[in-house]
């Protein structure tokens, strides 16, 4: 089982590397700032064979909301 956190996974680079790894059947946790494009990610990937994708909302520059949404995903 691989479990793979992205970062920025709503568009660009974020999005490719989930949809490379959904077909593994990997269980993916996204996050991102941008609610809706994470939601679209998160579709393709279980449309792609992901075996599990779990988004949030987290603005990477924040030191202090990373560390709160990492508490999240550990749940």
């Amino acid at each position: 089982m691989r479990i793979l956190l992205v970062t920025g996974s709503a568009n660009g680079i974020g999005r490719e590397i989930v949809l490379n790894f959904a077909p593994l059947g990997a269980i993916l946790v996204l996050w991102d700032i941008d609610e809706e494009g994470n939601k679209e990610t998160a579709e393709l990937a279980k449309k792609s064979g992901a075996q599990a994708v779990y988004t949030y909302r987290c603005d990477v520059s924040n030191r202090e909301e990373v560390y709160a949404v990492a508490k999240q995903v550990r749940k």
